[in-house]
């Protein structure tokens, strides 16, 4: 659940607990929000659960976990967790960079080569560009500020 800016999850049923209020008590902080991609990502905490899908921020990139971990560092080259690139500003929100690694369904939105890119249909390992391909070119990223 998120709460005041963080996202804690319970270690044990409770009933009117505060988030963060007990040192030791039902809720566990995973991590801090922060906006990435298509929903909020967490910053990825030691302690934290994650099961297959579970999107966590680390070291600037977006991972998503494979299968069920904990206080797996993301990044490694083998392990549970898929890295699915860095995070870009598109000017109204985030989106990743693209990897080659990384499978895209239709409609998933990239960032490449200063471009916002579309995948048209499911693509993996095609890098964006070409009129004939899995991705529709958006037009420009907005320039950092």
């Amino acid at each position: 659940m998120t709460f005041e800016g963080a996202v804690y999850t319970a270690q044990w049923w409770t009933r009117g607990e505060v988030p963060g209020s007990v040192a030791a008590g039902a809720w566990a902080r995973v991590g801090a929000l922060e906006t990435c991609t298509a929903g909020d990502v967490t910053q990825w905490t030691a302690s934290a659960v994650y099961v297959a899908g579970d999107r966590v921020v680390y070291d600037g990139r977006v991972y998503e976990a494979a299968w069920w971990t904990r206080g797996t560092v993301p990044g490694g080259a083998s392990g549970p967790w898929q890295d699915r690139g860095a995070c870009v500003d598109s000017g109204e929100s985030t989106v990743e960079t693209w990897a080659s690694s990384t499978v895209y369904v239709a409609g998933d939105q990239v960032a490449f080569d200063g471009h916002l890119w579309q995948a048209r249909w499911w693509t993996r390992g095609t890098e964006p560009g070409g009129q004939w391909g899995p991705w529709q070119d958006l037009g420009a990223l907005p320039a950092a500020s």
